[in-house]
């Protein structure tokens, strides 16, 4: 019976175990389940992620094209500005001055087309993303983003783009990165210099330095010439390139070249015609063409240039010698506008917004006596305006660093006008005149007499004079200059106050309306030319400013002003400007005016001649009959003196002297000067480039490997690779 009862309790235990074991298997099974179904849904959460950063990434992918695009822009304008300045940035800083000119041209542009949509009153946001793939993509609000200038303002920030993208199912995902652009240094358009360039062939000098004279004898010149006016000793190019004292250059020529000034000084006379007119015949004027900074004639003594051709001058013509000449037949170009450098400052903390005299091309007649003839010029194109170079010291003739210069409104101005400029002295309060003492000045300067020694500008409209207010700035109406009457570092010195103009434009104005007011003044002053004369044709006229046409008989000493009045020149001479300033930077690299790409180096000398090539020995006797039977030589060293006639190519590391009465008949190419006394050079561009190209002996001298730098696409469209854009400080929601 006991038996019998613990067989019907293990049945009872059996049960209770499979009922046990049943339920664990259904927790089991339905955490299983549960698992399964959560993973099942991170998966597709994940997926769907996945999908929205991607589309995420492609949306700022599409933001990056459009800041590729906006570069594109900036640099279409800023590389025209770097090319109009090239030749007054010195080597060193060519590549940060066109980096930091993109990157100041990028921060318009952006202000413009992508700032727009930020700050106080921003334009609708959507419009930003209307060219974009996809329709999910907005701003993120918690984002505003600014732009910041680093690395020497070479590169600029986008700090704070963010993204949103939201995909059909409502997944989210937000990027947020710091865009850095800038753009590699592209020199010119894509060009290489040949492999044997035979260009200097068509020239009878080429010299890194100076072409000059040292006993003001007279010399001539038949074939193209080229001077950098390269200065050895301070490692710069600031010499003329061409400059004559006393004595007469006579120039056959299609091109004269010089990087920097011609000079003629102290009576010194240069005739410069094409190369056709060495002979005699009858047909069209042969002109010649002159690029050159600047036109100067100088010192004690009347000089004189007479030009039979086409002149393109980047700063100014300046006749600073009494009783000079100076002709033109054919044309002028001063194509430079300005020289604006909106970021610098005088001592006075006066800012420069108008530029230096550097940067502006005019005709300027300081001489007295002297006689401007432009009747025959047709174009007359004066881009820029001229400027008061006041001197540290009064009566110095040479125009100092030091100087303090003032923008005129005039294109062809003379040194007696310059007084117009003044702030009046009944606008000076408690001193009344106008150059002051230094004295005075410290008064005026120090507030020292509050209320009684101070500038009133609107003064001199009351006691009608101009209305000054019209035409300065109000906040800061004079710039200073301090002139002094001895050499003695205790001599006196005046100060003086000129006008300080809102703008050029607003100077060529003034001199309009103060003319009208006080033109008796000025015919009084100008009549201290005396027997001389400014002469052109108006109807040939092209000019930013205002000219002064003076003629001491026909006009019985009276000025003829003749006031600009064309509003629409401004945009062509843009044009004229950047076309002529690649021009001529095509020709001061590789002596070719469509040249656009970066010299070898910095000399134009290594553009044609491998120096380390030149054989030991100084006169080498070549096997190439010259069209007059006589054979040529190579004669190369390096300073080298020819006082006999040759026909020769000569190369020099160092000078080349050609004196009594010598002929060469070839090619002088020199890294220093080239001294011309009473001797004669005439390019032979046949027998010449047939030596350069063939000659056993020459060849492997002018035998360069020359790369050249990129830009321009042949569609004329920048190449995408100049840009850089990295993303920074990435972040993903």
């Amino acid at each position: 019976m006991n038996r019998f009862n613990r067989k019907l309790n293990n049945k009872g235990v059996s049960l209770l175990l499979v009922i046990i074991t049943m339920t664990f298997v259904s927790v089991l099974a339905a955490v299983i389940l549960a698992l399964t179904y959560r993973n099942l849904r991170n998966m597709q959460n994940g997926i769907g992620s996945a999908n929205s950063f991607y589309s995420a990434e492609a949306a700022m992918d599409e933001m990056r094209a459009k800041f590729y695009e906006w570069s594109d822009e900036s640099l279409r304008v800023s590389y025209e500005k770097w090319v109009q300045s090239y030749n007054l940035i010195p080597s060193e800083d060519k590549e940060k001055v066109f980096k930091q000119e993109f990157v100041e041209e990028l921060e318009n542009v952006l202000n413009d087309k992508f700032m727009c949509y930020f700050g106080a009153a921003p334009e609708e946001i959507d419009s930003l993303f209307e060219n974009f793939t996809s329709e999910r993509v907005s701003w993120n609000d918690e984002f505003t983003p600014s732009l910041v200038k680093k690395d020497d303002d070479t590169v600029l920030k986008v700090k704070d783009i963010s993204l949103k993208y939201t995909d059909a199912a409502g997944y989210e995902t937000v990027i947020t990165t710091d865009l850095d652009l800038t753009v590699r240094y592209a020199g010119f358009s894509t060009n290489v210099i040949e492999s044997s360039n035979e260009n200097c062939a068509y020239y009878s000098i080429i010299t890194d330095s100076q072409i000059k004279n040292q006993l003001g004898t007279v010399a001539s010149v038949d074939g193209n010439i080229y001077a950098g006016g390269y200065n050895w000793e301070e490692s710069n190019y600031s010499d003329p390139g061409i400059v004559f004292d006393h004595g007469a250059l006579n120039i056959y020529a299609d091109k004269i070249i010089s990087r920097n000034d011609i000079d003629f000084k102290n009576g010194a006379v240069l005739n410069a015609k094409g190369i056709d007119a060495r002979y005699d015949y009858t047909g069209d004027i042969s002109l010649c063409n002159i690029w050159a900074s600047g036109l100067n004639m100088t010192g004690i003594g009347a000089s004189s240039m007479k030009i039979q051709g086409n002149c393109y001058v980047y700063d100014d013509t300046t006749i600073n010698s009494k009783g000079s000449k100076f002709e033109i037949v054919g044309s002028y170009y001063g194509y430079n506008t300005s020289n604006a450098s909106d970021n610098k400052v005088d001592d006075d903390d006066v800012e420069l917004r108008m530029g230096t005299p550097e940067g502006s091309s005019s005709i300027v007649i300081n001489g007295t006596e002297s006689e401007v003839d432009l009747t025959k010029c047709d174009p007359l194109w004066i881009a820029g305006k001229s400027f008061v170079s006041v001197p540290m010291l009064y009566g110095q003739s040479e125009i100092l660093d030091t100087n303090v210069a003032f923008p005129q409104g005039e294109s062809i101005s003379y040194r007696a006008s310059q007084s117009a400029y003044l702030i009046p002295g009944d606008c000076i309060i408690g001193i009344g005149h106008n150059p002051m003492t230094e004295e005075e000045y410290i008064k005026l300067k120090t507030k020292a007499d509050e209320g009684k020694i101070y500038v009133d500008l609107d003064r001199s409209r009351k006691n009608g004079g101009v209305n000054l207010a019209n035409y300065l700035r109000i906040d800061k109406p004079y710039r200073v200059a301090t002139v002094s009457y001895s050499a003695e570092a205790s001599s006196t010195k005046l100060v003086y106050l000129y006008a300080n103009f809102i703008s050029t434009e607003k100077a060529t104005e003034y001199f309009q309306e103060y003319y009208g007011k006080y033109g008796d003044m000025i015919d009084s002053k100008v009549a201290m030319l005396g027997n001389g004369s400014i002469l052109f044709n108006p109807l040939t006229l092209v000019t930013t400013g205002n000219t002064i046409k003076y003629d001491s008989e026909a006009s019985g000493e009276k000025v003829d002003i003749i006031p600009n009045t064309d509003t629409s020149v401004e945009e062509r001479i843009e044009s004229k400007e950047a076309e002529l300033n690649e021009k001529y930077t095509g020709l001061i690299t590789a002596l070719d005016e469509d040249y656009t790409g970066v010299g070898v180096s910095q000399f134009v000398s290594e553009c044609f001649v491998d120096f380390s090539k030149l054989p030991p020995q100084n006169d080498v006797e070549l096997d190439v009959k010259g069209l007059n039977g006589q054979n040529y030589h190579l004669i190369s060293g390096t300073d080298i003196t020819i006082d006999y006639n040759v026909n020769a190519i000569v190369i020099s590391k160092g000078t080349v002297k050609v004196s009594n009465g010598a002929k060469v008949n070839g090619l002088i190419i020199a890294k220093d000067d080239v001294i011309l006394d009473s001797g004669t050079v005439v390019a032979e561009p046949e027998e010449v480039s047939d030596i350069i190209l063939y000659n056993e002996k020459v060849a492997p001298i002018f035998m360069l490997d020359a790369e050249g730098g990129s830009g321009d696409d042949e569609d004329g469209t920048y190449s995408s690779d100049l840009f850089i854009i990295n993303y920074d400080n990435w972040k993903k929601n």
